[in-house]
């Protein structure tokens, strides 16, 4: 298949392994040609990643989790989330899926999505959450608050200048408690206690003076922050 018939081919909604080539022709306009059927083709890891770190925050904060799904994709956060939920309910853990014990009678998580490009395709998983068209530029007009935990898996790195991340970052967190990164590599870099977060060690549940920890499945990486300005 020639460069221009793959082009045309994920116009068509069906996405390349690779990242990079997906984005070789612009991140807004690959994500605005798949807005309806966008998959992440890592969510293998990801699901892994994000099941263990769920498992491992709800020990040291449990309660109702009020959660932000943010750059949510076709929802495939908030389906680990629901789906993790579930498993802890039922205690249905094994080697590579730890649970956590989650009484039955806890209600779900209660969850409100953003994404400027991918409404459709989040839509055709969960037509009943909230959700809204927001860029990470738009953060502050997010309506909501008193989120336990924000997630953003494999976009907060698209941030086009430290500027806006910042912009972002510091908005989110008078909004949200916890954020949790996920992504394929180690960006973003997050001046850490600087920009409205602190980093958090998962192991010890600790601050991490270092600013050196994180979760690693696969070729995914995670890092835990909290919020400076909520606690």
């Amino acid at each position: 298949m020639s460069r221009p018939e793959q082009r045309q081919h994920m116009y068509a909604g069906n996405l390349s392994h690779s990242m990079r080539e997906n984005y070789s022709f612009g991140v807004d306009k690959y994500y605005e040609a798949v807005s309806s059927t966008y998959r992440n083709p890592s969510f293998g890891g990801i699901r892994i990643l994000l099941w263990n770190a769920l498992t491992t925050f709800y020990r040291h904060e449990p309660g109702h989790l009020k959660v932000l799904d943010l750059a949510a994709g076709a929802g495939e956060a908030t389906n680990v989330l629901f789906e993790w939920f579930s498993a802890c309910q039922k205690k249905l853990g094994n080697r590579r899926l730890e649970v956590v014990s989650i009484p039955e009678t806890e209600s779900l998580p209660t969850v409100f999505a953003t994404d400027p490009f991918t409404e459709p395709a989040f839509r055709q998983q969960y037509p009943d959450i909230a959700f809204l068209p927001l860029s990470f530029a738009q953060c502050d007009e997010i309506p909501d608050s008193d989120f336990t935990l924000t997630i953003c898996s494999f976009a907060l790195h698209l941030v086009n200048n430290s500027s806006e991340l910042w912009q972002c970052l510091d908005a989110l967190s008078w909004k949200s408690k916890w954020l949790l990164i996920i992504s394929p590599h180690k960006k973003p870099e997050i001046k850490n206690r600087v920009w409205g977060w602190t980093r958090w060690d998962t192991k010890t549940w600790t601050e991490d003076d270092n600013d050196v920890a994180e979760i690693v499945q696969e070729r995914v990486r995670g890092r835990l922050y909290r919020s400076n300005n909520l606690f």
